[in-house]
């Protein structure tokens, strides 16, 4: 996918989206309560013990993560938490469908706001080509606004069916543009027994530009085991799953890894491979590197992703790029995150070489409405 999403809180819940890719139900989200709990574990400065892994597992961005610990460690007061992520699991029988929706406000520097070309200029058989300004990528400050609204419906022991629906919009002063994306889908989550997980989604999202519009699609499926070694807890998942954009389709192939220490906090691994969509530049493999760690009293993300991206050409010339991201997140009371970071793209046309520093502010929203 040629978009990219960072971490916002929606529908009372605290979602982590992978860039670049859509790993089915791996768009992992954590409920309100469980990352208001992991606020109030930083700011009250609750003793922990040195092997406990459970105050990271709450910041894992993973509920499955923060059960298997909560229930392996069984920490006082923590008997009303796991009841909710039991219930949110559909391991608590005859629960009634739960309907939440949330407004989210935020402020981000967007580097493309039109979805124009990233260049001025291009040279191409020692021939200077200059953009035309229309076509010309537009970047500024773009206040955001997003609405989301979350259906789930437990049907069976251990399984839960997931309707959500999202729109985001953001208006650039400057430039006087808007862009806008629709997203709609369904996953179906599974318990299959000893800490193993099968899942199943579907989504379909528009994104409307001013230089034009956009279809994707996607369908993917999720094999996921957690598991102890020693005081650690760990998560690893495989995602298959095929992309449509517009009417181009290609096979994609995702790994992810989460594992909470005590002592270091919550480290992960993304990797996305897959063939590039021939005329559109699209991530072709991905490799990103996190880690979350509660750092002078709030919790902390850190980053570095390296993306490959193929598939687009000028007049025969292959463009191929290589882009580095650094991005650190910090947590600001319950309501706020903060962003910043470095982005570096190097590509085979000239014109598309960039480094650019990235800002944003994601205000929470409120918990989550009946």
């Amino acid at each position: 996918m040629a978009t990219s999403a960072g971490a916002l809180l929606t529908y009372g819940v605290f979602k982590v989206t992978s860039r670049n890719s859509f790993f089915g139900s791996r768009d992992l989200a954590i409920p309100w309560f469980l990352f208001a709990l992991s606020l109030q574990v930083v700011s009250a400065g609750v003793a922990v013990a040195q092997s406990e892994t459970w105050h990271y597992a709450i910041q894992s961005a993973s509920p499955r993560v923060a059960l298997f610990s909560l229930m392996r460690e069984q920490p006082p007061g923590a008997e009303g938490v796991v009841q909710d992520l039991l219930a949110a699991q559909g391991l608590i029988p005859a629960m009634p469908p739960q309907v939440t929706w949330a407004v989210t406000p935020g402020l981000t520097y967007d580097r493309n706001i039109n979805s124009g070309i990233a260049a001025d200029e291009l040279t191409l058989f020692g021939l200077k080509f200059v953009t035309d300004e229309a076509t010309r990528a537009k970047a500024g400050w773009t206040p955001t606004l997003s609405f989301d609204v979350s259906a789930q419906l437990p049907y069976a022991e251990g399984a839960v069916l997931t309707a959500f629906s999202s729109a985001q919009s953001a208006y650039s002063f400057d430039h006087h543009l808007t862009k806008t994306d629709f997203t709609t889908g369904l996953c179906s989550a599974n318990y299959l027994g000893r800490d193993w997980f099968f899942d199943m989604c579907l989504r379909k999202s528009r994104r409307l530009r001013d230089l034009g519009e956009t279809q994707e699609s996607a369908i993917a499926v999720t094999v996921e085991k957690i598991f102890a070694l020693g005081s650690s807890v760990h998560s690893i998942a495989v995602s298959p799953q095929i992309e449509r954009v517009t009417d181009k389709s290609r096979p994609l192939i995702g790994f992810s890894w989460r594992g909470v220490y005590p002592e270091i906090g919550v480290l992960s691994l993304n990797l996305l491979n897959g063939p590039a969509l021939d005329g559109l530049s699209s991530t072709r493999q991905s490799l990103s590197i996190g880690l979350t760690r509660t750092i002078l009293g709030a919790p902390m993300r850190l980053r570095v992703t390296v993306d490959q991206f193929a598939g687009q050409s000028y007049l025969g010339i292959a463009r191929n790029d290589d882009r580095l991201t650094l991005t650190a997140s910090r947590q600001i009371g319950i309501w706020a995150e903060v962003y910043a970071g470095y982005e570096r793209n190097r590509s085979t046309i000239a014109g598309f070489n960039d480094d650019a520093a990235l800002f944003g502010i994601t205000l929470k929203g409120l918990p989550p409405q009946p």
